[in-house]
This record gives structure tokens, C-alpha cells and sequence, in this order.
């Protein structure tokens, strides 16, 4: 970045002199002047392509004089905050980094404390700021902040402009943390379309009003994104935006309940993460209050319950499922497979979402029901899928119809019957360490799959030599992905940390 400031340097030069038109013949100076010129032309552009994105504020610094600025150790450079001013700059130093951060439109920054070295610097770029509104960071466009519970909201006040369209907040100071001043700044930024809040996890109370009133001035906006609970107004408040078609509630599920049904006209795209008091008639309920919704995405996940549930209970959701006859992607994350007793899905169960034609993307993980059968009936209704995910569950009475040949068979009837097919992603049951890998012949057509994932296969490390030839081969244009378990003593624990590429 130093050395650009250089080349930047040189070429004024040039262009100046030119300009100046001190040469000896006048060919020679119309060469010069074309020449610096052309320059001129290619150097913009490619400055403001270098500037374009900023991992913090270290590279806005060499702005200033050396005399200015504390030089620091190699390892520290990315930590910019660590980068300190010997003395706030005097007015006549500002005017390159003012230059420079004009073209900056994307800028990430980690957590400022009162006590940190940039707090004064900060500080003295707010006087900047209010000094000349029009100057520094006039073109930032996307911004994404780190807020602790000693972060103070006017350090950050010089990065809210108007010309922001997304902002991504990431709150690590719990629950007793209310970043009230920081969510009331967002209220100047008209052009917002993208808002992600994220971090800690609270009640009602985190954001007490100001948020609905902020959501409330921000009528452009597209996306929002919050992993916070958020007071039942602003629920509401997200409801009534026109323009927003990407939703993300994840731990906001308990308000749905106060959405009036017919809301969320333009909703495209729906992410829910449900907590673990709510029961799967909820579920059905939600999806009810977005069924008008032109929904092409849907997510939903859930933390696992408190009590025991019964398949049945999932009829109403799979009803509730079909009113989205758009849905091209289609992700439901089960958490509770040990808890399914004796009673199963049956395929014609699954009938309202087998019925929507447009899905492309299928993503089903731990459902009571035997997959094979369903494996069928989803190759059959959806020939154009192109990528499929699958858990099986290891539950009483589904557990042994899980076999190394039903699972290939499985996946190779996706591969025959989908011919746009590129990602088969497949969860199997711990069974699977116990299987015997050996080729069982030519009796399968090799794939043309060009993705195959094996993820959480719990398979014994000794294993992976005749796992990964057993699926290369009906599959040898695909990149086999597999995840095992190192092979532990009998009286330990086996957890994900163990995993190791095959």
C-alpha cells in the first residue's frame, strides 16, 4: 500500500510536468502528455480497485507522516488497532487520507475500547467529520463492526453514512448490554438493504424500542438477519417492509405468534432456528403465517426438545409445507432422531412437498422414516434436482433396514435419475464403522456425480482405505469428501474435534 501511495507520487509528477509543457520539441511533448494521460487513465481505477476493501484502518494510516505514525512489528500488522498516532494530525495531513478513504467501499473493523491507541485517532476524525461532513468514507458502502460492552458508539459514528447499503454487527458483550445508541445511528442510513445483527442472545429487553423505531426508517430494505431476540414490535415492524424478500429469525421463533397471517408479500427467502419449548404444531403454525410469501428458499432447524415426541406430530408440518408451490430449496434439520419411538413416516406422509415441481435443492436430515422408499419417490418427482443431503437415522426400528447396499443404492439412483445432479451429501448411521466395505460386484453403473460427500460417517480410521475405493468407483468423477473418527478405546467418547479428512 506504501509503495502505491509512491506510484501515485510519481505520476502526479509526471502528469504535472506535462501539463506544464516543459520539453524540448513539441512531438515530443504531445507523446509526453499522451503518455501521461494514459497513465492518469489506467492509475484510478486500479487505486480505487486496491482501496475497494479494508481489513481495518492500518492502510488509511501510512497516510500521515512517518514522524506521525508508530511503526509496528511485522506479526501485529493486521491487527490495526495496534497501530497507534504519535499525535493527532494537523489539518494540511488529512487531505491523503481523506483522498483515499473516499474510495473505500467495504471496511471491516474489529472491537475499539476507550483505553485502546486508535480511540484517539478515532476521536479526532470525528471532529474531521463534523468539521467537513462531505469528506472521508463519502463512498462506504458496506461495513462490518465488532461491538463489546466497553465499545463506546461515537467512535464508530464517522462510519455511518448514508451511502451504506450493508451493515453486519457482531455484539459480544451479553445480555446485560443494551447497544442502544449504536442501533438509533442506523436510522441515517436510508439506502440500507442488507442488516445482519449478531452475537449474544437475549430476551425482549436487549433492544427495548429502538430497533423498531430503525426499522421503521429503513423502507429499502432487502435482507435482515438476527440471531438476537428482538422485541415483539419489531417482529411486526420487519412484517410491514415491502421490499424485504431474505429473512433470517434464527431464536425469534416465539414471536411469530403476534404476525397478523397475510404479511411478508415479497419473502423470498426463510431462515428459522425454533428453541427447544416449542413443539412441532408450531411449527405448523408458523409456516401458516407465511404461506402467502412467494418463498423459494426455506431453512428451518431446532434446538432438541425437552420431551419425548412422536412422528404424527409432524403431519401438520409436512401439510403446512406444501403451500410453498415456488420452493426451489428446501433445507429441515431434525435434532431429535433418538427421541422417535415406534411410529414412522410413511412416503405418503411426505405427499405435500413431493408435490411442489420447482425443487432443486433437498435437504432432509433425520426424519422418522425409512429413506430408501423415499429416495425413490423424491428421484421420481424431482428429475431436475441438483444437489441432494441425507441423514439416516440410527432410531428403534429404522436402524436395521440401513445396509452398505441400500445406502449405494441410494445414491446411485439420485445419480441415474438426475442427470443435472452435482452434490450428493450423505450423513450415515454409526452403523456404518461395522460394514463391510469389500466390492459386491458390477451390479451398479458408475455415476457422473461430480460431488460426493460423506460427512460424520463415524467410520474407524482403519476403514478409510476401503472406503474411499468402494465409492471412487461408482462414482470416478466425483471428489470424495469424507469425514472419519479417529479409532478410540472402548470407555472414550468419540466428538466431532476428532474428525480427519480422508
Amino acid at each position: 500500500m506504501q509503495r502505491c501511495m509512491l506510484i501515485q507520487e510519481l505520476v502526479h509528477e509526471v502528469v504535472q510536468h506535462v501539463a506544464d509543457g516543459a520539453t524540448g520539441s513539441e512531438r515530443l511533448g504531445r507523446d509526453m502528455r499522451n503518455c501521461g494521460l494514459v497513465s492518469r487513465t489506467f492509475y484510478e481505477p486500479a487505486m480505487n480497485r486496491l482501496w475497494d476493501e479494508l481489513p481495518g484502518l492500518y492502510p488509511l494510516l501510512l497516510c500521515f507522516p512517518d514522524a506521525a505514525v508508530i511503526a509496528a512489528p511485522k506479526e501485529t500488522v493486521k491487527r490495526w488497532r495496534k497501530i497507534a498516532l504519535t499525535r493527532p494530525p494537523m489539518d494540511e495531513e488529512w487531505d491523503r487520507f481523506v483522498h483515499h478513504a473516499r474510495r473505500v467501499r467495504a471496511l471491516r473493523l474489529p472491537e475499539i475500547a476507550e483505553e485502546d491507541e486508535q480511540a484517539s485517532f478515532l476521536q479526532s476524525l470525528q471532529v474531521l467529520c463534523h468539521r467537513y461532513p462531505a469528506l472521508a468514507f463519502s463512498g462506504l458502502h458496506s461495513l462490518q463492526i465488532e461491538l463489546q460492552h466497553y465499545s463506546f458508539p461515537h467512535h464508530y459514528e464517522v462510519f455511518i453514512r448514508k451511502s451504506l447499503e450493508s451493515v453486519v454487527i457482531y455484539f459480544g458483550g451479553g445480555k446485560s448490554w443494551y447497544p442502544v445508541d449504536f442501533i438509533e445511528m442506523l436510522e441515517h442510513t436510508p439506502q440500507l438493504i442488507h442488516l445482519r445483527l449478531l452475537g449474544i442472545e437475549g430476551g425482549d429487553e436487549i433492544f427495548r424500542h429502538p430497533i423498531s423505531k430503525t426499522l421503521n426508517s429503513l423502507s429499502l430494505l432487502r435482507s435482515f438477519s438476527s440471531s438476537i431476540t428482538l422485541p415483539t414490535d419489531a417482529i411486526n415492524h420487519l412484517s410491514r417492509l415491502q421490499a424485504l424478500s431474505e429473512l433470517d429469525l434464527s431464536g425469534n421463533a416465539q414471536s411469530f405468534a403476534i404476525i397478523a397471517p397475510g404479511r411478508f408479500l415479497s419473502l423470498t427467502a426463510l431462515t428459522i432456528t425454533f428453541n427447544d419449548s416449542l413443539v412441532l404444531e408450531d411449527w405448523a403454525q408458523a409456516l401458516q403465517l407465511f404461506r402467502y410469501a412467494p418463498l423459494r428458499v426455506l431453512q428451518l432447524s431446532a434446538n432438541p426438545p425437552r420431551r419425548e415426541v412422536r412422528a404424527p406430530e409432524l403431519l401438520p408440518f409436512l401439510d403446512a409445507l406444501g403451500n410453498f408451490a415456488a420452493l426451489r430449496t428446501c433445507k429441515i434439520h431434525l435434532p431429535f432422531e433418538y427421541e422417535w419411538r415406534a411410529t414412522e413416516l410413511e412416503v405418503s406422509d411426505f405427499r405435500p412437498l413431493l408435490r411442489i415441481p420447482t425443487i432443486t435443492d433437498i435437504d432432509l436430515q433425520r426424519f422418522p422414516t425409512r429413506y430408501s422408499p423415499l429416495c425413490r419417490a423424491m428421484a421420481e418427482a424431482w428429475p431436475h434436482l441438483s444437489s441432494v443431503a441425507l441423514n439416516y437415522p440410527a432410531c428403534e426400528g429404522i436402524i436395521e433396514d440401513i445396509n452398505r447396499v441400500a445406502v449405494i443404492e441410494d445414491l446411485v439412483l439420485f445419480a441415474e435419475c438426475c442427470p443435472r445432479l452435482v452434490s450428493l451429501d450423505t450423513h450415515l448411521a454409526p452403523i456404518a464403522a461395522n460394514w463391510d466395505w469389500q466390492d459386491p460386484g458390477p451390479d451398479f453403473v458408475p455415476s457422473r456425480t461430480t460431488s460426493v460427500s460423506l460427512r460424520h460417517t463415524q467410520i474407524p480410521l482403519l476403514a478409510a482405505e476401503r472406503v474411499v475405493p468402494f465409492f471412487t468407483r461408482y462414482f470416478p468423477f466425483a471428489t470424495v469428501i469424507g469425514t472419519v473418527l479417529q479409532e478410540k478405546a472402548e470407555d472414550s467418547d468419540v466428538t466431532d474435534e476428532d474428525d480427519t479428512d480422508l
